[in-house]
């Protein structure tokens, strides 16, 4: 075969190859994520008062509605015995006024006043009960420690932070996609993700999708959640989602 043949031969099948069809192939978009309890907290105190005691230590776990930590409530108790009693001595002038009104000898003046000083005896009663139950922190769910900002005999500010809690069972994943991706980003699609620290594979699905692009990067943060609960997954890993396109 001359030159001039091979020239021609080469041109058609080049020319026939563009003619053939595009096969689309199957991508797939590896985006970095992270793994995020759907419980965490961190506790802090609600009033001003002395750690008597902190049950939970750092990385010990607890059941809903144990004891994390105690603070001395000797005064708030003192003024729940206080109100206790000023609403046993309202209460006995309150009996004692409708017991003369049914003798029609007390005014109206005299039973609405009555009538309004054992509520408030009794709101009394009620907010020094709240006051006591402040010195208690009791946890709100299954979780474990992760970190303690306080010890016994310590002194503490309301507001100021004592623990913080995370519960690990209900693990949630969280990743940004490029904007472009939003078409297929569906609640319920699933994808796979590759924890690094585990070096495992765990299935997941796409949960929402937060409603907003950033200007900036041209994102979407998407929320994924896990299909199953794997006791060897915890809050702050790290990995890849793996999403077919």
């Amino acid at each position: 075969m001359n030159e001039v043949h091979r020239t021609v031969l080469t041109g058609v099948v080049s020319f026939s190859l563009l003619l053939l069809p595009a096969v689309k192939l199957h991508s797939q978009e590896n985006l970095s994520a992270i793994v995020k309890a759907s419980n965490s907290a961190v506790l802090s105190a609600q009033i001003d008062g002395l750690i008597e005691k902190v049950h939970v230590e750092e990385g010990q776990s607890f059941q809903a509605n144990d004891v994390l930590l105690t603070l001395d409530c000797s005064v708030q108790r003192t003024a729940l015995k206080k109100s206790k009693a000023q609403l046993l001595f309202v209460s006995k002038e309150n009996e004692t006024v409708q017991k003369l009104a049914k003798l029609n000898s007390a005014s109206q003046l005299q039973i609405a006043q009555s009538k309004a000083e054992l509520s408030k005896a009794r709101s009394d009663v009620d907010a020094a009960k709240h006051q006591v139950s402040l010195c208690t922190v009791l946890a709100p769910y299954d979780g474990n420690v992760i970190q303690t900002w306080v010890n016994a005999h310590e002194n503490v500010q309301a507001k100021a932070r004592m623990m913080e809690i995370v519960d690990n069972r209900e693990l949630a994943t969280e990743f940004l996609a490029p904007s472009h991706m939003l078409p297929q980003l569906m609640s319920g699609l699933e994808f796979q993700l590759n924890i690094m620290e585990t070096n495992k594979t765990y299935p997941a699905v796409i949960d929402r999708v937060i409603p907003r692009v950033d200007a900036v990067s041209q994102t979407v943060k998407v929320i994924g959640k896990l299909t199953s609960t794997y006791p060897e997954l915890w809050s702050g890993m790290s990995g890849v989602a793996v999403l077919k396109q």
